[in-house]
């Protein structure tokens, strides 16, 4: 079986639907994108704007750094600062 077979469909969300799914606002899911930590929304339409569940999950999960190498990277930014 392909990779293009084992995907699942498309589930189109507005932000709404987004930010239930995510537990956040909807205001919060627009600075999130313009942030680069949420994919940019697909626009059906000029004031149409959905995003797919599933890239949206594969997106966070990509991203989402493991909490020892959250730390250390903290801990490297807190020691360049310090000079």
């Amino acid at each position: 079986m392909s990779d293009s077979s084992r995907q699942a469909h498309p589930r189109w969300a507005d932000a709404r639907k987004l930010a239930e799914h995510l537990g956040a606002s909807v205001p919060t899911i627009y600075r999130q994108v313009g942030a680069g930590r949420l994919p940019p929304p697909v626009y059906v339409t000029p004031s149409a704007p959905r995003w797919d569940l599933n890239e949206v999950d594969r997106f966070l999960e990509a991203t989402r750094a493991r909490p020892v190498e959250a730390k250390a990277a903290r801990r490297t930014a807190k020691l360049a600062m310090a000079g």
